[in-house]
């Protein structure tokens, strides 16, 4: 069988930076969980792009950071009111709508 290359996109990265006491961008391990249980298929051959999540990952991807502690590691970085739509209308608006959808069906169904 052939090795493939295996891409992996998602809202939250492997890893994740915030910032130290002395103003320094410090390594994080990601807490999504999507995150934590995909971080062992980041090897070679893998590409991960994901969002810049704060000011600290913005700068770590910019000065190289991300790519020396999670090779095959990609920050992008949007501005806030575009991540808004994206995460908190779209993604989630149907994932939302779904749930009251269902709980307003189970609630109403006896009455019509």
């Amino acid at each position: 069988m052939a090795e493939r290359d295996f891409v992996i996109v998602s809202n939250r990265g492997p890893i994740s930076f915030d910032f130290n006491d002395d103003g320094s961008v410090g390594l994080v391990k990601s807490g999504g969980g999507l995150a934590g249980a995909l971080r062992p298929l980041l090897t070679d051959g893998t590409r991960w792009f994901a969002f810049a999540m704060s000011e600290a990952d913005e700068l770590a991807a910019q000065d190289g950071a991300v790519s020396r502690q999670a090779p095959g590691t990609h920050l992008v970085t949007i501005d806030a009111e575009t991540y808004e739509l994206a995460y908190n209308v779209v993604a989630n608006q149907r994932s939302e709508e779904r749930r009251v959808g269902k709980e307003c069906r189970s609630r109403w169904s006896p009455y019509h």
